[in-house]
């Protein structure tokens, strides 16, 4: 037996209904990705190693791989620095709070540590 609903679907409710089923989706793969250890540090790395790329840095995924595994690497050491510091930075995140301020300017100073003068403050002059 169907029933007509007490009340009239409007586009509005199909397009919310949509997005709830894009977020419970978006939820449900980042919850195999927590589960998954293997795909977690996969992951990790991958993710390390591309925002490291688009700075021009030029370590492999298997160094990255080797520094978060306390590994000595070869390499660049202004590129080894780099990594060490956006991998510390990457373990933190989820501590700091995206809105922050102070959060901000606190991952400005361990993503630039030992690399640029004026690490976790706001620039005062042109770049």
């Amino acid at each position: 037996m169907i029933t007509t609903p007490p009340f009239n679907l409007t586009s509005k409710m199909v397009a919310s209904a949509i997005d709830v089923a894009g977020l419970i989706e978006q939820f449900t793969a980042s919850e195999k990705i927590s589960r998954n250890p293997v795909l977690r540090k996969t992951n990790h790395i991958k993710t390390i190693h591309g925002s490291l790329s688009i700075e021009q840095n030029t370590l492999s995924e298997d160094q990255i791989t080797a520094i978060i595994e306390g590994m000595h690497v070869t390499g660049p050491a202004k590129d080894i620095t780099e990594a060490e510091n956006a991998i510390e930075i990457y373990n933190l995140l989820e501590k700091l709070n995206p809105y922050s301020i102070d959060d901000l300017l606190y991952a400005h100073s361990i993503m630039t540590r030992n690399l640029i003068e004026d690490s976790g403050r706001f620039r005062n002059r042109g770049a």
